[in-house]
Formats: structure tokens, C-alpha cells, sequence
């Protein structure tokens, strides 16, 4: 059949007309006529003919169409539910005595320090002036501020202040009883993902005149105190309680909020007469994010929901998934994300997949009228694909076993990727470099791409040509991880592909680097952050820890000298923010193999992180290396003779001392201090608590620690003792690291002639573990006996406890504290609930 002219007419009155073939889809119509009138505008045609929708998964010949309506609607994938795998915000630097609160709002979000210039003084240098009764809104996100820095900022603040932005900071019971004496009349609250052990001061923080509240992630936060809350907020309009997992049975205290607009929900379990209460209650629900709809009474109740825009929710699996996804897709919404995850009564196991029995799915997808959908699942028909077509912005089979490839199913349907904003391609699949290149060249759109394998060793073939026709094709991107992807020539192919990137803030190219001396291309390599500082001005994180760079680097032979954009030179020297707190549990952690030819030779594991300020570039590279070696066996020492009283400073000389741990009295020599074959050679001091990590420097900025998978025995993730998020949320507190003097190849200590003793060492005990560790508040400083070589155990046989500590490098020693009996020693009964008790 020949073309045919269709003439479509829009609200405004505005015409256009259109040549049409009769097998194109609806859906590729509307998106012809978006192009066409509205270009560059993130909105989507909804055709209406006779006062019906047109299913835009039907095809024009399947209509006696000449003249119809066009309905312009926004065009808005559905969010991320928390954090994201980077920053949720720039990270800058500000000269805060400068600032002052233009027209009533105080924004210092984001905000990093100078070396040597701590948080609190930061917040002790805030202007009064800036505080006056004049400010309404103040933006705190992003600090990582502890509680005594939080504390000299809200003593500050005027009962003027309207809206409160403090996310990503450490509270305390303290703070929030500071915001409860100030009773302030907040419009908005925000003080979700965040540290905060205690959260009963919550409800008098809100009042009648709250709008916005912000609570995601605080895992502390109990039914009856959220209860409380939300009484006390009535016309609530907007709601954030993503992954408060202590909130069982208490979802249907959200249906006293007749009046909420937004409400985010995932990874909180709930139950179906809970969901049921809230969505007969909140009918003027516009943005919907529950963790799973399993009924369709529930569907029913979503669809009576006259102003639901954008819904988001996991499904049951099974026929019965296959069922409600199809009633799901009939709901009257804008946005719309699929998602089977939720395990039926009658399955063993959870199956994400949308593979089979896909008939009627794929006729309610043709049928529905979302012009924006995200799809989620371990499999996809390519029937599927095809109803959804250019309405695809989002997919993601993350949960995929590798029996289904997610790139050959797109490049069937390749007409289908054409506003296709995030894709991931994760664990698994085999990604075949040539294939994806194809795809990404059908994905102009593309800001997110997850390629990560997350399995060392499991790629077998580089990606290269891929990842260069992502910088020819996608110029929008932002966010790449190639996570356990070889590149045969990973410096070139960047240095070509960042061309096209101008917009990129974030880059991983972890084991990416494969060791073969015969292609490695050692000098283009070591210019790779310079041509990322000027290829991406909006670069914030490049992450490359891994083995294979430390193997780079020794085959190299490459000197990557640390420096500041001032020409300061970082060298050895740690120490930890003061800002943060001290308890710190037991860590696990998977250890990644360096390969036996090189094991010998580099018994260190290193990450580096390359990190720069919106707008500057990247300036430098970092590194931090810590011992892959099993800690060695303790060893029995001759302690200090009586005569090193209590006033003694220093401890007799190194022959009374003997390491040998064969024959104590053979050795009158402590063996020397351990010298790496590369810089840098002491550990960082997190490192010797059993986690790995890695530094990461933002221009003008100290050196900062972070941590993607810290992960206690308890399944749970950790800092410092308190549990964070964990790395698919991405937001870490950062103990600072600090230069000091010395070149960067002077790595011997100088000697000393003393042994100095220290009496400042306090110790803690982990509730995971139970096993001791020791905390030096003066110099910040801590370790596990278990995890370090530079500490080592005497004992003095003369007295019960008689403990010594030695520091074989520094010569340093204290005296282990009495260790308390274990039903002391515990803050609860229950070992796992325990927190470190400090002594």
C-alpha cells in the first residue's frame, strides 16, 4: 500500500501533516510529529482519534485514520530510587566568610575543605550575618558534616528558616534535639541517607505547614516514631522512604495524607492491605514508587488514581506476574517502568524474565498509553521490545544468569533504541565488542551505560571498538563503568573516545587493562589524565583500582608523581578526618588475584582514583596501596624490665626487645621496617581494618578515602561502625588524608635512638567478631592485630597483664588496656546489634 497523508491537530490549534506508511507504528508517528513541532523538547505525542487513544504499539493501517488529535504530555523516565552510583551532586569548594544568604537562601551543598581545615572549622566560620532573619532555605546536602560541626550550624539558625536541605550528613540525637528546641515551622525536611542512630526527636521537627520530607535510608528509623511524624504533617505532599527496611506494618500511616503528590517507596517491604489503605486514601497521587503491587486489587485501585503520572513497581512472577504486568500496562500514566521481581507463593525461586507466555504482554504494551517506559528484567522477548519500540528510555537486566543476551536483543530491535536514555549490561553476558558498537550507534540518547562484569577474570574479549563508538555516537553521556571489561588499548581508545564526551562525570575503567607487553602503549597511558582534564570539563570521578593498573605500572616502569594544581606534592603520611566516628566493625571483602607471574614481585594491591571540579578538569593521579600478604603469626616479646615506671617516656633499647619468633632470645634485633618495591609503601590506615580502598582527589582539595565495598559479616554494609549505603547507592562518608614532608622516594624512616611510649591508646572491641582493636585519639590513628605487620604483641610473663604494643618502624609502644569480660564488653544482648563500646 502506497503512502497516504495524515493530518494531525494539536490543543493550541497547530497543524501538521504527516506522509504515513500503513506498517508504521503509532508510537513512531508521535515521535515524527515531536521532532518535527517541538524539537529538543523532552515531550511525546498521545494520538487521539474519535476521542480515543490510539495504542501506539498498533500500526496504521490497522486505523481508517485522515485527521487526528494530538495531545502534547511530558516526557519523564523514571527515577533511580535513592542514591546513584556517583555523587547526586558537583563537588566544589567555597570561601565561606565570603558567604552571605542571597535573596533568603544559603547554598553550600557540596561543599569540600582545604587541607588542614577541618568541617567543623568550616562550620565555625559560616557568618553570622549569613544567618540573619531573612534566610528561608538552607542547603547542607552533600557535606558529610558530623554531628558537632551540624550542631555550631543550627545554633545559628532563625525561626525564619523555611526549608532545611541536610542529606548525606551525620546526625545524631543531639542534633535533631537542637532543630526540636529551635521549633522552626519547616516547609521542607531533608535529612534522609544519612547517619542518624536515633530518630525519635523526628516528629517535632515537621508541623502542619511540611510539605516535603525527606527521610530515605535511615535505618533507624521505627514504626512508631514514623507514625508519629507523619500525624504531625497532615498536608504532606511530597514523601521520601526509600530502603527504611524497619518499616513493616507500619505503611498505611501514609494514608492519613490525603493531600501527597510524590511518594518513593522502594525497598521498603510492605504489605497489600497497607498499599491498598494509602492508594484509597492519597488520591491526588501523581509520582508512584512502591516495591511491589501483588494483586490486582491493587492495580484496580492505582487505575481509579486520575492524576498518577508516573508509577514504578516490582511484580510477581509467573502467570500471575504475566497477568498484572498486563493489567499495569492499562493504567493511564505517562511513565511507566516494568519490572517482575517479586517471588509468586508458588515458585522455589524469583524469576525476572519477560520471555515467555509474552502474547498478551505484548498486546497490552501495543495498548498502552505511557509514551516513556523502562523495562527491568533478566530476559526480554524480542516481541516485547518491538510493543514498547522508541518508548523505551531504561533497561536493565542486572539480575540476568547469562543465557540471554541483552545486546542481540536490541540489535533486532535496534528502531527500538532511539530515546534510550540508561542501559546496562551487567554481570553475566559476554559483551562482544563489535556487536555493542552497533547498538550504541541506534542509541544517540544514551547518559547511562553499566557494563560492569563484577567478576574478575570473566571477559574474554576487549571492548574496545564498543567503547569508541560510544564517544562517536553518544555525546549526552554521563555516567560510564566498565568495571572488569578489557580493553586491549585502553589509553588510546579513551584518549580518542573522551572526544565525545563533553559531558561525562563519571568514568570507571577498573581491570580493564589487560598485561600483554606487546600492545601495552606505555607513554599515551600516562597523558590520560591530562586529556581527560580537557576532553571532560565536567569530569568529577575516574576510577581505575584494580590489579591490572598496578601490573601496568610495574611493566611501565612509569613514576606517576602525585601533585596538586599549586605544585604541592603529596607524599607518605595519613590521617583520618576527626570529623567521622571512631567505632569500626570487622570487614569482609572478595580479594581480587594480581595473577601468579607478578604476585611475587608486587605483594600490594592498589586503586587509584582520579578525581577534578566541574569545570577545571582533572589535574592528577593517586594511589594507596595496602599488603595482599596473610598477616603473620604473633609473636612473644620480652617486655620493658620494672624500671619503666610510670613517668618513663621511653622504653630501654632495642636488645632487650627480640622478634625471633622461633627463639625469642636469639634475636636481639627487631627486623627492619617493610619496604615496598613501589612509593608509598606504608598502608593506609583504613586499609589495616580489612577493607580496601581507594583515594580520590578533587582539585584544590585534600586527598580523600573512600569505600565502594565495605561489607561487614552481618550482610550489612559499614563506616566507621555505622552502616551506610552500599555501593549500587554510592554515597560514602571520606576520612581525610594529609601530605607530609619527605620526597616521594625517600621511603626509609629516619632512625630514632628511643623507644617513646604512648598512653593515649584506648581499645574497642567488634560486636561482629568480638575481636579487640586499638584507637589512638591524638593522631587518629587505629588498627586490628590480626591485619597489620607494623604492630607487634610482648608480653611481659612477670604480670597478668602485662601486654606491650610495639611499632617495629617507629619505635612506639603502649600498653594494651585491661580487656573487660565479654558480658560487659557487649552494648546489647545480641552480638550482631551490638556497636563497638570503647574502653
Amino acid at each position: 500500500m502506497a503512502a497516504s497523508l495524515l493530518t494531525l491537530r494539536t490543543l493550541d490549534g497547530d497543524v501538521a501533516e504527516l506522509h504515513v506508511e500503513p506498517g508504521e507504528h503509532i508510537y513512531r508517528v508521535a515521535q515524527r510529529l515531536a521532532e518535527l513541532k517541538k524539537p529538543g523538547e523532552k515531550v511525546f505525542a498521545r494520538l487521539v482519534h474519535e476521542g480515543q487513544p490510539l495504542p501506539p504499539g498498533s500500526k496504521v493501517g490497522d486505523h481508517d485514520l485522515a485527521e487526528v488529535d494530538a495531545v502534547w504530555c511530558k516526557w519523564t523516565p523514571p527515577e533511580k530510587f535513592g542514591n546513584s552510583s556517583n555523587e547526586v551532586l558537583p563537588r566544589r569548594q567555597l570561601n565561606v566568610k565570603e558567604l552571605h544568604a542571597d535573596s533568603g537562601r544559603l547554598d553550600i551543598s557540596g561543599t569540600f575543605t582545604k587541607p588542614g581545615y577541618d568541617r567543623l572549622q568550616l562550620a565555625i566560620d559560616l557568618p553570622t550575618a549569613a544567618f540573619g532573619l531573612g534566610l528561608r532555605v538552607l542547603d547542607l546536602r552533600q557535606c558529610g558534616l558530623a554531628p558537632e560541626s551540624l550542631l555550631t550550624i543550627f545554633e545559628k539558625l532563625p525561626s525564619s528558616l523555611e526549608e532545611l536541605w541536610a542529606s548525606r550528613n551525620h546526625f545524631s540525637l543531639r542534633v535533631l534535639q537542637c532543630l526540636q528546641q529551635k521549633a522552626l515551622q519547616l516547609r521542607a525536611l531533608d535529612v534522609g541517607y544519612s547517619e542518624c542512630d536515633i530518630c525519635t526527636p523526628l516528629p517535632d521537627l515537621v508541623c502542619e505547614k511540611t510539605e516535603e520530607l525527606i527521610l530515605g535510608d535511615l535505618n533507624d528509623l521505627l514504626p512508631e516514631t514514623f507514625a508519629a511524624t507523619l500525624a504531625k504533617c497532615p498536608f504532606l505532599r511530597s514523601l521520601d522512604i526509600c530502603s527504611c527496611w524497619r518499616l513493616l506494618g507500619s505503611f498505611g500511616a501514609i494514608a492519613a495524607l490525603p493531600e501527597l503528590r510524590r511518594l518513593k517507596s522502594q525497598r521498603v517491604d510492605v504489605d497489600e492491605e497497607g498499599v491498598n489503605q494509602v492508594l484509597r486514601s492519597c488520591t491526588q497521587l501523581e509520582h508512584l514508587y512502591l516495591e511491589r503491587v501483588s494483586s490486582s486489587g491493587s492495580i484496580q485501585l492505582l487505575a481509579k488514581l486520575e492524576n498518577l503520572k508516573v508509577f514504578a513497581g516490582q511484580v510477581a512472577t509467573g502467570d500471575l506476574g504475566n497477568q498484572l504486568i498486563c493489567e499495569i500496562c492499562q493504567l493511564k500514566v505517562e511513565t511507566l517502568l516494568i519490572c517482575p521481581g517479586l517471588m509468586a507463593e508458588d515458585e522455589d525461586e524469583p524469576s525476572t524474565a519477560l520471555s515467555e507466555n509474552v502474547g498478551p504482554l505484548v498486546q497490552a504494551l501495543k495498548n498502552c498509553v505511557a509514551g516513556c517506559i523502562a523495562v527491568e528484567a533478566s530476559s526480554v522477548d524480542p516481541a516485547v521490545l518491538e510493543a514498547v519500540g522508541c518508548r523505551l528510555c531504561r533497561m536493565d537486566n542486572g539480575l540476568s544468569s547469562g543465557s540471554f543476551s541483552l545486546i542481540s536483543s536490541l540489535l533486532e530491535m535496534k528502531h527500538c533504541c532511539t530515546n534510550l536514555l540508561s542501559l546496562s549490561v551487567n554481570y553475566w553476558e559476554q559483551i562482544d565488542g563489535k556487536q555493542f558498537a552497533q547498538l550504541v550507534a541506534a542509541c544517540p540518547l544514551l547518559q547511562i551505560v553499566h557494563l560492569n562484569a563484577d567478576d574478575c577474570g570473566f571477559q574474554i574479549s576487549p571492548i574496545d571498538e564498543g567503547i569508541l563508538a560510544l564517544g562517536q555516537h553518544c555525546h549526552q553521556l554521563e555516567h560510564l563503568d566498565m568495571y572488569d571489561r578489557i580493553m586491549k588499548e585502553p589509553a588510546k581508545t579513551l584518549i580518542q573516545a573522551t572526544e565525545g564526551w563533553p559531558l561525562l562525570n563519571y568514568l570507571c575503567m577498573a581491570n580493564c587493562v589487560r598485561v600483554d607487553s606487546s600492545w601495552l602503549e606505555v607513554e599515551e597511558i600516562g597523558v590520560l589524565p591530562e586529556v581527560l582534564a580537557r576532553n571532560c570539563p565536567k569530569l568529577q570521578e575516574f576510577v581505575v583500582y584494580d590489579d591490572d593498573m598496578r601490573n601496568l605500572r610495574a611493566i611501565a616502569g612509569l613514576k606517576m608523581d602525585v601533585r596538586l594544581r599549586d605544585g604541592r606534592t603529596i607524599r607518605q603520611g595519613q590521617k583520618p578526618n576527626e570529623e567521622l566516628p571512631r567505632e569500626v566493625p570487622n570487614f569482609q571483602e572478595e580479594e581480587r588475584s594480581p595473577g601468579p607471574e607478578l604476585r611475587s614481585q608486587l605483594p600490594r594491591h592498589r586503586r587509584y582514583m582520579l578525581s577534578g571540579e566541574v569545570g577545571e578538569g582533572l589535574m592528577t593521579i593517586t594511589e594507596v596501596t595496602s599488603s595482599r600478604e596473610s598477616p603473620p603469626t604473633q609473636e612473644r616479646v620480652d617486655t620493658p624490665p620494672p624500671d619503666a615506671d610510670e613517668p618513663a617516656r621511653s622504653i630501654p633499647s632495642i636488645p632487650r626487645l627480640s622478634w625471633d619468633r622461633e627463639n625469642p632470645g636469639d634475636d636481639p634485633t627487631p627486623p627492619p621496617a617493610i619496604v615496598g618495591v613501589i612509593p608509598y609503601h606504608r598502608t593506609v590506615q583504613d586499609t589495616q581494618a580489612g577493607f580496601k580502598g581507594f583515594l580520590k582527589l578533587r582539585q584544590g582539595d585534600e586527598l580523600k578515602l573512600a569505600h565502594p565495598e565495605v561489607k561487614g559479616r552481618d550482610g550489612e554494609y559499614y563506616f566507621y561502625g555505622k552502616k551506610v549505603q552500599d555501593a549500587s547507592q554510592g554515597w560514602f562518608p571520606v576520612p581525610c588524608l594529609e601530605a607530609s614532608e619527605g620526597d616521594l622516594g625517600d621511603l626509609e624512616e629516619s632512625p630514632q635512638d628511643e623507644w617513646m611510649e604512648e598512653r593515649d591508646w584506648e581499645q574497642f572491641t567488634d560486636p561482629l567478631s568480638l575481636e579487640p582493636w586499638f584507637w589512638r585519639k591524638s593522631t587518629e590513628e587505629y588498627f586490628f592485630p590480626r591485619l597489620v605487620r607494623e604492630w607487634r604483641k610482648a608480653i611481659d610473663p612477670s604480670s597478668e597483664s602485662g601486654v606491650w604494643w610495639c611499632h617495629q618502624g617507629k619505635k612506639r609502644f603502649f600498653k594494651q588496656p585491661k580487656v573487660p569480660e565479654l558480658e560487659e564488653d557487649l552494648a546489647t544482648e545480641n552480638p550482631q546489634e551490638a556497636r563497638p563500646v570503647m574502653r
